[in-house]
């Protein structure tokens, strides 16, 4: 399955989809932050750690996230994210939401669509790929 997606997609495909979903995993990590949470993994590619140490502001969470049919996922302490291809900005704004009413604040499309316009990529030096991929011309 692995292998007829990355002939489907090609390398450029590949790329796209990965950059995408890495900056909408990362404009939702910037945006909770006005709601008063951070996502705490030193390097992320589409998965988010957010710490609630107040037991009932992760069950609030929690309860708003299913009421918008929304899965996260559960520790005692935190919230995980995961974002994948088929998440879209609007999806996006959703879980953003999620933090927003739970905060008692309200969410800034304005703010959000400023900060997603003006993401960029910007893993360590180390992380990033230095090696060719799919170079057989059945990718190309």
């Amino acid at each position: 399955m692995a292998g007829m997606y990355a002939v489907y997609h090609d390398q450029k495909g590949l790329r796209e989809i990965a950059e995408r979903t890495h900056k909408l995993t990362k404009l939702i990590g910037l945006s909770i932050k006005d709601f008063g949470f951070e996502q705490t993994n030193k390097n992320y590619f589409d998965t988010l750690y957010i710490p609630v140490k107040d037991k009932s502001l992760l069950n609030k969470i929690r309860e708003t996230a299913l009421k918008n049919e929304i899965n996260f996922r559960y520790w005692e302490d935190a919230v995980g994210i995961a974002v994948s291809e088929v998440t879209d900005f609007n999806d996006a704004v959703e879980i953003i939401g999620i933090f927003a009413e739970v905060s008692g604040r309200n969410n800034d499309i304005n703010k959000i669509e400023s900060t997603a316009a003006n993401l960029t990529i910007d893993f360590p030096e180390s992380l990033n790929r230095k090696s060719t991929y799919l170079q057989h011309k059945v990718f190309n």
